[in-house]
């Protein structure tokens, strides 16, 4: 039976704490330096994820990882960064402002992802000017605390939080969050990607 939820939220609540196998589609506004930044405010990037995870336990997994690799499991995560969580594993809201909430995901070794830059409302197809700004773009770091931990870059634990306004679809099996009911179908949400 076809499961379609009226936002993030309740879409959580209908899958199991620490699933994993879920499609998601993003759209940020990436972090870029400011200076001689011709693109600044005006790029968007849409991803496509799948097998993303749900409702995992940021601290159990690290200490998950350490312990198969034979190494003391004494990781203390800390509090998220200027967000606290609202909706315990799944929904964190901001500080300074609590009507601004994320929804945390984890990333496993086989999730897939593919995105695209929009360029004021249009999507880069130049490879030229997708490189340039690339060039712009704020890199993400690994984690200093899971490496000291004994972890490498390639085993952390990778989380990401992603702010529900750009959270556009989520889905698993015949559950789906979908906001743009233009793409009520999930072959078109892939298409768009190809």
């Amino acid at each position: 039976m076809v499961q379609n939820f009226n936002s993030v939220s309740e879409f959580t609540k209908n899958v199991s704490r620490g699933t994993f196998g879920i499609s998601l589609i993003t759209l940020t506004e990436p972090k870029m330096r400011k200076t001689n930044n011709p693109f600044y405010g005006r790029v968007h990037k849409a991803s496509y994820m799948t097998n993303v995870a749900l409702g995992y336990d940021y601290e159990n997994s690290v200490n998950n990882r350490l312990d198969k690799k034979g190494l003391e499991a004494d990781f203390q995560a800390e509090k998220p960064k200027g967000k606290s969580w609202c909706e315990y594993p799944y929904i964190l809201q901001a500080d300074k402002d609590a009507s601004i909430k994320y929804l945390r995901c984890t990333m496993r070794a086989n999730t897939k992802a593919k995105s695209v830059f929009i360029l004021d409302g249009k999507i880069v197809t130049d490879a030229a000017i997708e490189a340039q700004i690339k060039g712009f773009i704020q890199t993400s770091s690994t984690s200093k605390k899971q490496a000291e931990s004994g972890l490498d870059d390639a085993e952390q634990v990778v989380v990401r939080d992603y702010k529900l306004d750009g959270v556009i679809y989520l889905g698993q099996g015949e559950k789906s969050f979908n906001r743009v009911l233009g793409f009520a179908d999930l072959s078109k949400l892939r298409e768009f990607f190809k």
